[in-house]
C-alpha cells in the first residue's frame, strides 16, 4: 500500500463536527447577503422601507474560530484526506488539530521547512521523493509518534526527522546502507521498517542507538548476512530477514553470550527465502526465542 504516515502518540477525538462545504454557493447563503434580492421593491424606486420598530436588536455572538479543509481534500474527525489529487506541494491551511495526514499517490518532489509546520502528526506515500527534495529544518518542531515515507526514491535514511519518533517506516525506496550515524537521533523507535530497498550493508554500531528497538523489519533487500548488533538489542523480539542473500546464520548471530543480558526473547525471527543451509544451523543459535514456531526457514528458491 503507498503511504507515508505521520500519527501523534495520543489521539482524542472530539464531539464538534468538522466543517463540511457542499458547495460553492454555500458561502452566499449568509443572511447578510440575502437582501440582494430585495434590491428593488414593487415601485421600482429601489428603496426597501424600514420595518416597524420592535424594541432593541439583540446580536448573535460570533461564531468561534474553525480551520477549513484544504481545497479537494476530505476532513473528519481530525483526519484529513488528500491522497490521488496530483497535488505537486503540500497543501496549505491543514488543520492545526489534524492527527492524520494522507498524502499519497500525488507528484510531490519536495517538502519545505513550514509545509508541516503547527501540526502533531502526518501521513504521505507514493510521491517521486528524493533526499534532496526533503528541506533542511522540515520538520523542526514536529512531536511526531509515526512516520512513512514508503513507494518514494529516497536513496539512504533522512537526516533530521523528528527526534519523537516511535515508529520509522521506510519501505518501497532505493536505500543502499544503514550507515553510523543514520539512526542516531531516535532513541524512541521500538518498531523500524525498511523492507523492499536495495540494501546492501548494516554497519556495526549502526543499530545500538536505538536501545528499546522492538521489531526491525529488513527483508526484501540484498544482505548476504546477519546485520551485526542484534544481540545486543536487550528488548528486540521481532526479526524480519526473509527473501535476501543470506547464505549463512552463526551461532551468535541473534542471541548474546550468557544470560541476563537479553531482556525479552524472541517471538518471530524469518530467515525463508535465503540461500542459507538451515540443516546446518546449530539449535543454540535459537537459544533466546520464545518456541521452535516463531522460527522461518521455508524453502529457498532462486
Amino acid at each position: 500500500m503507498k503511504t507515508l504516515l505521520l500519527l501523534c502518540s495520543w489521539v482524542i477525538l472530539c464531539n464538534a463536527l468538522p466543517f463540511e462545504q457542499r458547495g460553492f454557493w454555500d458561502f452566499s447563503m449568509d443572511d447578510g447577503l440575502t437582501m440582494m434580492k430585495d434590491e428593488a421593491n414593487e415601485d421600482g424606486s429601489g428603496f426597501t422601507p424600514s420595518p416597524p420598530f420592535a424594541g432593541p436588536t439583540v446580536l448573535a455572538p460570533p461564531m468561534p474560530p474553525f480551520d477549513l479543509c484544504p481545497f479537494g481534500c476530505q476532513c473528519h474527525l481530525r483526519v484529513v484526506q488528500c491522497s490521488d489529487l496530483g497535488l505537486t506541494s503540500v497543501p496549505k491551511n491543514i488543520p492545526k488539530d489534524t492527527t492524520l495526514l494522507d498524502l499519497q499517490n500525488n507528484k510531490i518532489l519536495e517538502i519545505k521547512k513550514d509545509d508541516f509546520k503547527g501540526l502533531n502528526s502526518l501521513y504521505m506515500g507514493g510521491n517521486p521523493l528524493e533526499n534532496g527534495g526533503i528541506e533542511a529544518g522540515a520538520f523542526d518542531g514536529l512531536k511526531l509518534n509515526y512516520l512513512r515515507i514508503s513507494e518514494a526514491k529516497l536513496s539512504g535514511i533522512p537526516k533530521g526527522l523528528p527526534s519523537s519518533l516511535n515508529e520509522l517506516h521506510l519501505d518501497h525506496n532505493k536505500i543502499q546502507a544503514i550507515e553510523m550515524g543514520d539512526l542516531s537521533q531516535y532513541p524512541s523507535l521500538y518498531r523500524l521498517g525498511l523492507g523492499y530497498n536495495n540494501i546492501r550493508a548494516v554497519e556495526n554500531g549502526s543499530l545500538a542507538s536505538m536501545p528499546i528497538l522492538r521489531e526491525l523489519h529488513l527483508d526484501n533487500n540484498k544482505l548476504s548476512k546477519v546485520p551485526p548488533g542484534l544481540p545486543d538489542m536487550k528488548f528486540l523480539q521481532v526479526v524480519y530477514l526473509h527473501s535476501n542473500n543470506i547464505t549463512q546464520v552463526g551461532v551468535n548471530d541473534f542471541c548474546p553470550v550468557g544470560f541476563g543480558v537479553k531482556r525479552a526473547y524472541y517471538n518471530g525471527i524469518s530467515l525463508f527465502n535465503n540461500p542459507v543451509p538451515y540443516w546446518e544451523v546449530q539449535p543454540a543459535t535459537f537459544r533466546c526465542v520464545t518456541d521452535r514456531l516463531a522460527i522461518q526457514f521455508g524453502n529457498y528458491r532462486k
